[in-house]
């Protein structure tokens, strides 16, 4: 099942209002929620008030910052549409001008850890271990202990 892939997150004006464009007029979304309507009046909303920030004004660049998030927010919304209209189909969802999310994938294992080191810590029973971090980033890591070397102990 495809996913959506809002595309929002580093985005610029112009990019937006070009991404919140596409939806209008799509046989696939007769009647999306935001209504296009209310994508329409964001764009145009935005437009206006882009066009009004080119002169530098503070008050200008606030309110097309405000218009900004608010089609953000309804470009977010059409993108949940969109993803339950869609039904994980990957053709419709590109259809809305959306991109599809890539699907994750597990990375397996990891190897070990290089440059390990144990020092005594400052609580009793603990030691402070450090090694050099993985290219992959791993965001939890298991440790055991044991009182001999694992890789001398018999498998059986």
């Amino acid at each position: 099942m495809s996913k959506v892939k809002l595309g929002i997150s580093a985005i610029n004006t112009l990019q937006l209002l070009e991404k919140a464009q596409n939806m209008t007029g799509n046989p696939s979304y007769m009647t999306p929620v935001p209504s296009l309507a209310s994508i329409t009046n964001g764009i145009d909303d935005l437009t206006a008030a882009n066009d009004a920030s080119l002169s530098g004004s503070h008050q200008a660049v606030s309110l097309r910052n405000q218009k900004f998030e608010i089609l953000v927010n309804l470009v977010r919304s059409l993108g949940g549409y969109v993803q339950a209209a869609s039904g994980g189909d990957a053709t419709v969802i590109t259809s809305s001008g959306f991109e599809v999310a890539q699907s994750k994938t597990p990375v397996g294992l990891p190897p070990a850890v290089e440059n390990m080191s144990a020092e005594t810590s400052d609580y009793p029973g603990c030691a402070d271990l450090k090694w050099k971090s993985l290219k992959q980033k791993a965001e939890t890591y298991a440790i055991y202990c044991t009182q001999v070397d694992p890789a001398s102990q018999n498998p059986n």
